[in-house]
């Protein structure tokens, strides 16, 4: 294969998007795991469960949100079908003016940067609006764990109660630094032999 040097670096460049993207996706399951390993028997041992509902629920609807926002879902351009077939002396009518609204200046600049392979695309579901979505949860979430542990958690009599919400934001942080290490290894050892 006969790649010139910027064209390595953007391969390189495009391995660590989808890795990094693949590693979100495992600390987000395994963050929402945790959640409910600690809000199921908080529940139903009286502790204050609240913290982690919250958190769990943000941590798996902000994705969905923020896709949402970033996506253009403006679909004004299409053309009503019509029942006639189209003669001749039809104006042709003007396209009207797409409105460059805050998603969609946001999503066109993001949708711009796409996969170099588009087999690694393909083959992980890797899109850059999802990355930037699950990437902004995640931020959140960990924002969250950290504002969660500053709270007067010292009533509580339990050992894993009181500490729950660093273990949770210790786990999901360095279960997403590993994957990030483990899928960037793996495609490059993919590529290299073929099984992309």
């Amino acid at each position: 294969m006969n790649t010139t040097k910027m064209e390595r670096k953007k391969i390189t460049h495009e391995i660590h998007l989808v890795s990094n993207y693949r590693a979100l996706l495992i600390a987000k399951h395994i963050g929402t795991l945790l959640l409910i390993l600690y809000f199921a028997p908080a529940a139903i041992t009286g502790f204050d469960e609240s913290p982690a509902l919250y958190i769990l629920l943000l941590h798996n609807i902000l994705p969905a949100v923020f896709f949402f926002l970033f996506t253009n879902k403006n679909n004004s351009n299409t053309k009503s079908p019509r029942i006639l077939k189209p003669s001749a002396y039809d104006e042709v009518k003007e396209e009207p003016k797409k409105k460059h609204t805050l998603s969609f200046s946001f999503a066109k600049e993001m949708e711009a940067d796409t996969p170099l392979l588009p087999q690694l695309k393909k083959k992980y579901q890797y899109s850059r609006v999802k990355y930037q979505s699950n990437s902004i949860s995640f931020l959140l979430t960990c924002f969250f764990l950290y504002l969660w542990q500053q709270q007067d958690l010292t009533q509580t009599n339990f050992y894993l109660y009181r500490y729950m919400p660093v273990a949770i934001l210790a786990v999901i942080v360095l279960t997403r630094f590993i994957c990030i290490i483990f899928y960037e290894c793996y495609i490059h050892y993919s590529l290299r032999s073929g099984g992309i």
